[in-house]
Parts: structure tokens; sequence; C-alpha cells
């Protein structure tokens, strides 16, 4: 079941604070991340709080970002890399949402 899409979302490179976070260089042997989703501690009414990796965490889609993940469970993300001169990357991660911060994963998806 799709929760979400076909809508996209800028993700930030870490630090989100950076001016260069929403565009940036890839040097070859450097790492750089990505934020995709924030999980941090239960709030005052017992949730775990989840925020998107976006610019101050901002969320403009419909859904909200919390009905998207109101269910316990693995949830899969497409995620694509777009940049000038080159082909898009698209890659997949799966968000296993345990209701636990400490529990809860995310984790790369490797195409064979």
């Amino acid at each position: 079941m799709t929760k979400w899409g076909p809508d996209n979302a800028i993700l930030t490179f870490a630090p989100a604070a950076g001016v260069d976070s929403e565009a940036k260089t890839i040097h070859k042997g450097v790492a750089e991340y990505l934020d995709v989703i924030f999980v941090l501690p239960i709030d005052a009414m017992g949730q775990l709080v989840l925020l998107p990796g976006t610019k101050n965490h901002l969320w403009n889609g419909h859904p909200q970002f919390n009905q998207i993940f109101n269910e316990v469970g693995e949830y899969i993300l497409t995620i694509q890399l777009v940049a000038h001169g080159m082909d898009p990357l698209t890659i997949q991660a799966v968000f296993d949402h345990k209701q636990n911060r400490f529990l809860s994963t995310l984790r790369l998806v490797v195409q064979p």
C-alpha cells in the first residue's frame, strides 16, 4: 500500500543547517550523508517523534508526515539523487518503525 507519493521532498545533506545542505558537490572517496528521517525521543503524549530530513524539518506534503508513519512496521522509501550532467540515481531504503527510537532502523536495500 502506498501511503505517500508520487510527490517529492528535497532532503538535506548533513549538517542540515549548512549553507550547502540542499546542493552539495560530492567528491570521489569523500562520504557525504543525506538526512532521510529523524527519530527523536517520545513526546508528552507518549508518541515517538518522527521528522522529515528536509530543511528545518518542514513538510508541505499531504498527508501530514506523522500520518504517513502512524503504524509500526516496515516502510519502503524510494530516494532519488539528481545532479546536473548525470542520470538520476534511485535507491531504496527500508525504515523499520518499532515505536522505539533505539530499535527503529533504516537500512539500504541492495539491488542485485
